[in-house]
């Protein structure tokens, strides 16, 4: 403000006055909030007056339009690039200044940047797989990216079910909208064991059985090989005969496959059998005793001259006065 003293003299009396002193009001300044902004930032423009008159009537124009007018010393409003921002203030006395939109001070020129376009994203290959395999997302900018998730680079790998966008972040520090959501889901791989022996004795058959589930969808298929060539069945369960390493590849409805652990299967060496007897020749009210060896049988059957089963003890102890061919049947488990 501007301070005037003016001082009266009455020339007839030749005495003075007192001094009066007149403030004449000013405005500083007009300052923005915040100026070199992104497109749709609210910016609060504030006029700082120094007024000698009471209660000074603010008017802030934009472009030279007048836009709000009042007691308010605040406006705000969502710039564009290159507005011009300023203030005027007036009283409603008489013989005040008024200061207007031609002669207004510190005018305020705004920077605005432009809010950069979605990114678009490349997709490349299925979005739709099994456990393990991988799609790469490609964002349409060089740098400034950053995915779902906090990822910041311009290419994504993703390997989880989910919905991934991506948002583009100009050198101004203005963000993108979102990309349009690609989404990405994995389906669950079969789990799969063999159940069954691993030994099989000569001329036999042992069965091997698949113990499965489908992980995602539903069991399609199984297929047996033998030796990681031989077709050997398209079953949960198949009965063989022959050794060698077996896997079970189990396919689901999705078209999700896992093969199994090998499971080897060995042929087993025939046991053998021997008899000893405590006397080969009988007389008569006489038995003898046969024991078989090795003792580390399962089961063991002895019969007479081809018959049936006599006894499955170990040892045996003959019928009174029975003589004749006696054989051992010896087996062995094998697991």
């Amino acid at each position: 403000k501007t301070a005037y003293e003016i001082s009266t003299r009455d020339w007839s009396s030749d005495v003075c006055s007192s001094d009066l002193s007149l403030v004449i009001g000013s405005m500083d300044s007009v300052k923005a909030s915040v100026n070199n902004v992104c497109a749709g930032t609210s910016v609060t423009y504030t006029a700082f007056v120094t007024a000698g008159i009471p209660d000074p009537v603010i008017t802030f124009y934009v472009n030279g339009n007048a836009v709000q007018s009042g007691i308010s010393n605040t406006y705000s409003h969502v710039p564009a690039d290159g507005d011009v921002v300023v203030a005027s203030f007036h009283t409603d006395y008489p013989c005040a200044f008024v200061l207007d939109s031609s002669n207004a001070l510190s005018p305020v020129t705004m920077v605005v940047y432009p809010i950069p376009a979605a990114p678009t994203v490349t997709v490349g290959g299925a979005t739709t797989f099994c456990n393990g395999g991988s799609v790469t997302l490609t964002s349409s900018y060089t740098g400034g990216n950053t995915w779902t998730g906090g990822a910041t680079s311009d290419a994504l790998v993703v390997t989880m079910n989910g919905s991934y966008s991506v948002k583009y972040t100009s050198q101004y520090g203005c963000v993108s909208p979102n990309s349009a959501p690609t989404v990405v889901t994995v389906n669950a791989n079969p789990t799969v064991s063999i159940s069954g022996s691993s030994a099989i004795c000569p001329n036999t058959f042992t069965t091997l059985s698949a113990v499965a589930s489908a992980g995602s969808g539903t069991i399609s298929s199984y297929a047996w090989t033998l030796n990681g060539t031989t077709d050997a069945g398209n079953t949960q369960s198949i009965s063989v005969n022959t050794a060698g390493s077996y896997t079970v590849t189990v396919t689901n409805s999705n078209g999700c496959s896992t093969t199994s652990a090998a499971l080897a299967l060995a042929q087993s060496v025939p046991p053998t059998a021997a008899i000893s007897a405590s006397c080969t020749s009988l007389t008569p009210g006489q038995t003898a005793v046969l024991t078989g060896s090795p003792a580390n049988a399962v089961t063991y059957a002895w019969s007479l001259d081809g018959g049936n089963t006599l006894s499955t003890s170990n040892p045996y102890t003959t019928a009174v006065g029975a003589f004749g061919t006696y054989k051992l049947k010896r087996s062995e488990e094998h697991t």
